[in-house]
């Protein structure tokens, strides 16, 4: 679980999250759930973060999501044969992110980022990856 089920009315990052099992994955099952939004013109941004080193790189974007409630899954696979960069979503807060899979670094530490606008802005909403094997 990248982030459990709370009530957020400002952007957030998330605590590093390691796990072996990541590591050994061939794809990442991430999930978010929206169970709750209030507020005018509400709107949440939230990027799934690796940690390569000591920099983050944006794996993947779950995009502006409005004055709805929803569960969204996003699947991200390993790609052993890739050798060259591959541009990623770009992060809410910071700009783009670039990562480089040479097809045998693989991750164990994620995170979240979210942006959340809007005037008086709340959403309730968990973050959770999971590995496929």
């Amino acid at each position: 679980t990248l982030k459990a089920s709370g009530a957020e009315t400002a952007s957030t990052t998330g605590a590093d999250v390691t796990d072996a099992n990541l590591e050994k994955a061939e794809a990442l099952l991430l999930v978010l759930d929206v169970t709750a939004q209030s507020g005018t013109v509400p709107t949440l941004d939230v990027v799934i973060q690796v940690k390569i080193g000591s920099l983050y790189y944006n794996l993947a974007r779950f995009a502006l999501r409005g004055a709805t409630t929803t569960k969204t899954a996003l699947i991200v696979k390993r790609l052993t044969g890739f050798t060259t960069e591959l541009t990623l979503e770009s992060d809410p807060a910071v700009g783009t992110g670039v990562l480089n899979n040479d097809g045998a670094a693989w991750f164990d530490v994620l995170r979240y980022k979210s942006a959340i606008t809007g005037t008086t802005p709340s959403y309730t909403y968990s973050v959770v990856a999971y590995p496929i094997k």
